[in-house]
């Protein structure tokens, strides 16, 4: 019968006499009752009366742990349990740096391109290198220059983009005298406050004026001994 009764135990679970006699056909309501009973008077079991019936439960072991050889276990102290929670914590910061490094490593992964994509770009490079090899051969081969009627419309152009580029600067220059002039501001201070910048501040040089015969350089000549 006890061994009955400890298979209960073991499911550490409250039960009366009626899920016993249920479990245990086999028993009656009396023998039931009266073992239940003398359990709790042995102190092996606990039970209380609820509701006019008793309700029993296993006493929690309080005691001592025991290995399987029936020795005692020791118990953790403060510390024991402090160096358990540090070695755990220092094993959930490298596990977190392995993870870390994984998750890099598999974002690299996943930005290079497959070997498809490597191969389709090969031969998108092969195909457009050809194209050009074919332009340059092309252009090699050709003899015609450029004629004189488109010579003389890029000079023209040139010309004109010049001239333009002349007559602004004069036109800003102009403006610019007249307010220094009516301003006690000094140049230097007028344009940082305005914001404006010269070609020589951009580093920028005036076209050349290709449209009048550049004048040679007189040769000099020394006597020469005799």
């Amino acid at each position: 019968m006890s061994k009955k009764y400890s298979k209960k135990e073991e499911r550490n679970r409250p039960y009366n006499y009626q899920m016993i006699e249920a479990q245990f056909p086999s028993m009656g309501k009396t023998q039931v009752q009266k073992t239940l009973k003398s359990l709790h008077e042995q102190n092996r079991i606990a039970g209380k009366e609820y509701n006019k019936s008793v309700i029993y439960w296993k006493i929690q072991d309080t005691g001592p742990k025991l290995d399987e050889q029936g020795y005692e276990i020791p118990q953790e102290t403060m510390d024991d349990l402090n160096r358990k929670v540090d070695s755990l914590t220092r094993q959930l910061e490298q596990e977190k740096d392995t993870l870390k490094s994984l998750l890099s490593t598999t974002k690299q992964l996943n930005s290079q391109l497959s070997d498809q994509q490597i191969q389709d770009e090969v031969q998108q490079l092969e195909s457009e290198n050809s194209q050009l090899e074919k332009k340059l051969k092309d252009f090699k081969s050709k003899t015609s220059m450029m004629s004189d009627a488109d010579k003389q419309r890029l000079q023209d152009t040139v010309r004109k983009a010049r001239n333009e580029w002349i007559k602004r600067k004069r036109i800003f220059k102009e403006c610019l005298d007249q307010i220094l002039e009516r301003s006690s501001k000094k140049r230097k201070d007028l344009q940082n406050e305005i914001g404006w910048e010269t070609d020589e501040d951009l580093k920028i040089t005036m076209i050349e004026d290709h449209s009048k015969p550049q004048q040679q350089q007189p040769v000099s000549y020394k006597k020469q001994r005799i």
